[in-house]
């Protein structure tokens, strides 16, 4: 295939990627009133996290503390050049389209080779699949949640194509340019900074490296990425902060256990009694069954090489396999697609590149290859359908949760507040905000993740206390356990559309530790803010929850 022939392949690609993302971004417009917004309020955690790096050099949401709220080590340090240009909270989708374009034409490019290393007379791809295998992994819904997996899927189908390249290369007895080893070096490297479950593919990537009989370029990729992973842990410590994220300690219970062990035989015994444990709980989805699906299709298949004599293919199926495994035992599934879409699109695009034959040999008649496409498609549809396919149908509604819940959040303490507050959705009410915003769950907050976690979670008005705030927005479910019956609540703000994001259907307003003219004043604002709402009817106040002489904080 000429050079001319690949970029005339790319155009439907490139337009078709476009054309989705463009109707979204109309659609999220139209619900939203015309105000852009992502699907997610974690996005705005990186945002506010990253504007404060820019502006301040100040690693927190706030900065009268340090705190380590982001998942990804390189995603808000990449958010900053752009907004320091000005381009706000744009920052995050500027960067996710061009990386799901290149995703589709990388994927698009594997198949291609994949099939013209097995095909006698070549065989042409139509452009479709590549899309298909894109939708079919969330890829678009990714965009629009405005957080760092549709760099993690980028990066992982270019460790997977790159090596795949090498692979074609060693069968045929040739040498790949020297770029193409620089480039998987780099893709190695990236991978566990944009999210730590990228160790899991550049250990495959470091392995494959090793069976290519390319030990310098594996002990150069080892090296870096301990040299990276360790300069951040000793920059957290610096901070006075725990070496891993408090996002990843507040939503990994392994993590958590291996970080408070003290010894190295407890923090194995915790590491494996949870990853059994995880390994249970994921599999009552049906994204982590569908996985372990295409696992055991391709264990059972990979015997196949084996009796043929195809050792480089049997190992790069089993690092295939181990992957997956490693997914299933410390990984996540859900939250709208994005914890398991890279293992997805990895375990996908590596049937092709393991057994070409299956798909595009010419030794396959076209009646098999139609039933496995059929079975695939039937397999996709019947078991992941809810994590994989829904946040692409719903992504405007989605989009118009957080602009009727953590927006107005946003614009109540930005206009009308201008005080610190507590909240236990963060992420908007932090971003072009220099007020103190206490995280009641702990990823903004050092200090709350510990007591949370200790199970002295009745401290934190305490906490609230010593840091001079006077409302909180919560929703009530989430911390209904501790809340204290000093707590005023005067105010309720209720979705308007379907809950799909959105923490709870409704946010509740409490006044803490003011006296009765105090919280009137609260109330006079929540009043008039009401009037500025694209849906008014959404925001209760109620005033006459003041009528004490005074309402205490009982810190």
């Amino acid at each position: 295939m000429t050079a001319h022939r690949v970029r005339r392949d790319w155009y439907p690609l490139i337009a078709g990627v476009l054309a989705v993302v463009v109707a979204e971004f109309v659609l999220i417009l139209w619900t939203t009133s015309g105000h852009f917004t992502y699907t997610l309020d974690d996005p705005y955690i990186h945002l506010a996290l990253a504007e404060n790096l820019a502006r301040f050099g100040h690693y927190g949401l706030n900065l009268e503390d340090y705190s380590s709220p982001s998942s990804s080590i390189l995603w808000p340090l990449l958010l900053v050049p752009f907004l320091t240009l000005g381009a706000g909270l744009y920052a995050p989708l500027i960067v996710n389209t061009p990386c799901a374009i290149a995703t589709v034409l990388v994927i698009h490019q594997l198949i291609v080779e994949c099939a013209a290393s097995d095909a006698k007379h070549g065989t042409k791809v139509p452009c479709v699949w590549a899309l298909l295998i894109f939708f079919a992994a969330n890829g678009f819904g990714l965009i629009f949640t405005g957080m760092e997996h549709s760099l993690q899927v980028l990066v992982t189908v270019s460790v997977l194509y790159l090596l795949i390249r090498m692979q074609l290369a060693t069968d045929s007895g040739k040498e790949l340019p020297s770029y193409n080893h620089y480039l998987l070096v780099l893709f190695v490297v990236l991978s566990p900074l944009v999210r730590f479950e990228g160790l899991a593919i550049s250990a495959f990537a470091i392995a494959m490296l090793i069976r290519f009989r390319k030990p310098r370029l594996a002990i150069f990729s080892a090296g870096l990425i301990a040299l990276s992973l360790v300069s951040y842990f000793h920059a957290m410590l610096a901070l006075g902060l725990p070496w891993l994220p408090s996002s990843v300690l507040v939503k990994s219970a392994a993590a958590a256990d291996v970080i408070a062990q003290t010894s190295i035989t407890g923090k194995i015994a915790g590491a494996a009694a949870r990853a059994a444990s995880n390994v249970i709980g994921n599999l009552e989805s049906a994204e982590a069954r569908l996985l372990l699906v295409i696992g055991l299709l391709i264990a059972a298949l990979s015997l196949r090489t084996w009796r043929r004599g195809e050792r480089m293919r049997l190992t790069f199926a089993a690092g295939v396999v181990a992957v997956i495994g490693l997914h299933l035992a410390f990984g996540r599934f859900g939250w709208y697609g994005r914890y398991q879409a890279y293992v997805f699109v990895f375990a996908v695009c590596a049937i092709p590149c393991v057994f070409p034959g299956l798909l595009f040999g010419t030794t396959v008649k076209r009646e098999g290859r139609m039933l496995f496409g059929v079975l695939a498609a039937l397999t996709v549809t019947l078991l992941g359908l809810p994590q994989h396919l829904v946040p692409i149908i719903t992504t405007p509604i989605a989009a118009a949760n957080i602009y009727q819940q953590q927006r107005q959040m946003h614009e109540f303490v930005a206009r009308y507040w201008k005080s610190p507050i507590a909240a236990t959705d963060i992420g908007y009410v932090s971003f072009e905000n220099d007020h103190y915003v206490l995280d009641l769950w702990g990823l903004g907050s050092e200090e709350a993740r510990q007591l949370n976690q200790s199970g002295r979670r009745n401290v934190l008005p305490a906490l609230a206390a010593r840091h001079d705030v006077h409302l909180v927005m919560i929703a009530d479910r989430l911390i209904s356990d501790v809340l204290p019956a000093e707590w005023q609540k005067i105010a309720v703000l209720e979705l308007a559309s379907r809950r799909i994001t959105a923490a709870d259907a409704a946010v509740s307003f409490y006044v803490v530790g003011l006296d009765q003219a105090e919280c009137s004043h609260v109330a006079e604002q929540l009043a008039e803010f009401k009037r500025t709402l694209a849906f008014p009817e959404t925001l209760t106040v109620n005033a006459g929850n003041c009528d004490r002489s005074e309402i205490t904080s009982g810190f």
